[in-house]
């Protein structure tokens, strides 16, 4: 559920537009807006999108109150806000008035194919731009991320735990490296508000609280309150570490985290010692501003780490920071009923496709991977393709389902999309075309216009 202040989570000409179309007896004109991201992000050979059911809540619960109104008042002082205006804005329902075609949340996604579209009053549809493409940019950028970081891993398990670089968008960007197939996050709230398993051990403060019995004391106490627990073994030398936990602990120790130094060798030390002290279940979890490429190599090098812990990396995606996702409109109805298709003309590759739009995805018979994508319009079929938009109840759909369902996507991607490598300039591209229909729709309106 949002808050009420979430209603008014827009850019200002968003509502100046949605007042000028009331005030130019529009409000009822339809429209079908879609958003779509241009071109994949650099280092990037596949999206995942992510989000969906977020923004699905956020259609669900919108509305316009007397408290929202005021806002406006006071944003938009050169405009008379008369009885009728606020007759309407308070009247007007987006749950009824707005239907949603929209992919699954954890599909895979690439450019110029749209993530979700909007049908309904364009000055509704527009209204909600800013929030929708808030949320895309965000979830597909850390689910994209996280995908390929959980793709290094092969098989261990990847932890989220960014949340301190985020502020309040921690939640939801551990909501979003769940889905893409983290095992889990450090965030208690989003366990609480989606139901992400959050995982923690200690922090170096708890060793160095222990000044005057040091570190093996730290430990003693920590085995004492808990039980088959992590022990961040680095403080002060990682060496002597894992052998003050293993100490402590015994054989009720779960296992170490290293956190700095060269974790491929300490990972082969320290499993040594865990061996040699009948240790045998004990694990070695790593972090240290990790990302896809360290993971990759020290995967491929055959360190002996059971897991990772992802923070910065992961939810900053620094190296494709923005998946740069846009929320245009493709088809507009007249004042008759009749609908047309539009589209922006711009050059310097912001031109649009016109027309409400379909993505079907091709499947290899045998081996079960994607071959290439077609983008149609919405209303043509192409046999032994799958349609990925469909209509969307205002209903969320379970985290588990979401996740389940993107890790299966993934698992269906051709092993050239998978590959992890710092050098990667990304030669091999997923083939995306557009059906005769959209194309020739397409070159009439753009030659049409042109004359």
């Amino acid at each position: 559920m949002i808050s009420n202040l979430d209603s008014i989570d827009i850019d200002l000409y968003q509502a100046r537009m949605l007042i000028g179309y009331f005030k130019s007896n529009m409000h009822n004109i339809h429209g079908v807006m879609e958003a779509f991201c241009r071109k994949l992000p650099q280092h990037r050979r596949f999206l995942v999108a992510c989000g969906i059911e977020r923004i699905i809540d956020y259609l669900a619960n919108i509305k316009i109150t007397a408290t929202e109104i005021n806002i406006l008042k006071k944003a938009l002082p050169d405009v008379v806000f008369d009885s009728e205006l606020e007759q309407y804005l308070l009247n007007i329902n987006f749950q009824k008035e707005i239907t949603v075609r929209a992919m699954r949340e954890g599909e895979i996604l690439f450019p110029n194919q749209p993530v979700i579209s909007l049908k309904g009053p364009v000055a509704l549809c527009q209204y909600v731009e800013r929030k929708i493409l808030g949320i895309l940019n965000d979830d597909v950028k850390i689910a994209s991320k996280a995908a390929r970081i959980v793709i290094s891993a092969e098989g261990r398990p990847v932890f989220e735990f960014g949340g301190r670089r985020l502020g309040d968008a921690g939640t939801s960007a551990a909501r979003a490296a769940y889905i893409a197939g983290c095992a889990g996050s450090s965030s208690v709230a989003a366990f609480a508000k989606y139901g992400v398993p959050c995982s923690g051990t200690m922090g170096h403060v708890w060793v160095m609280s222990h000044y005057d019995g040091g570190e093996k004391e730290a430990f003693e106490n920590w085995n004492d309150a808990f039980k088959n627990s992590i022990y961040l073994v680095d403080t002060y030398n990682s060496s002597t570490g894992t052998e003050n936990a293993i100490k402590s602990a015994g054989l009720n120790i779960g296992g170490i985290r290293l956190d700095s130094g060269d974790l491929e060798n300490q990972s082969i030390n320290f499993k040594r010692k865990l061996i040699n002290s009948d240790c045998y279940s004990a694990k070695i979890y790593a972090s240290n501003d990790l990302n896809e490429y360290k993971i990759s190599e020290l995967v491929q090098r055959r360190s002996l780490i059971d897991g990772f812990g992802v923070g910065t990396e992961l939810v900053t995606s620094p190296d494709a920071p923005n998946c740069g996702f846009v929320f245009k409109l493709c088809s507009v109805q007249d004042k008759s009923g009749d609908w047309h298709p539009v589209a922006k003309m711009a050059k310097g590759g912001k031109r649009t496709i016109p027309g409400e739009k379909q993505v079907f995805r091709f499947k290899h018979d045998v081996k079960n991977t994607f071959t290439h994508d077609m983008i149609g319009l919405h209303n043509e079929s192409i046999v032994g393709a799958e349609p990925l938009l469909v209509e969307r109840p205002l209903v969320t759909e379970n985290i588990e389902d979401s996740r389940n369902y993107c890790l299966s996507r993934i698992s269906s991607l051709p092993p050239y999309l998978k590959i992890i490598s710092i050098n990667d300039n990304v030669h091999d591209v997923y083939t995306v075309n557009i059906t005769n229909e959209l194309g020739n729709l397409a070159d009439n309106l753009f030659k049409n216009f042109n004359n």
